[in-house]
């Protein structure tokens, strides 16, 4: 069952990142991270411990800075 979400996880993925531009899909795909804790977080009341959100600010700060650089 778990290959099957996945797959179909990826298959959607694919679908949803095909018709943006390319030069935008590595910050969003970045962004997983953070939806990932945030939807934990409310259907899953699972607390996110300091590590993991010190490990998504620096993925948005890493974010932030490739954006400013390009």
């Amino acid at each position: 069952m778990a290959y099957a979400l996945l797959f179909v996880s990826l298959v959607l993925n694919s679908i949803a990142l095909g018709d943006m531009n390319i030069s935008l899909v590595p910050y969003i795909t970045a962004t997983s991270f953070f939806w990932v804790m945030i939807l934990s977080f409310f259907f899953l009341h699972e607390k996110p411990g300091s590590r993991k959100i010190i490990g998504v600010i620096i993925i948005f700060v890493g974010i932030i800075v490739s954006r400013i650089s390009i």
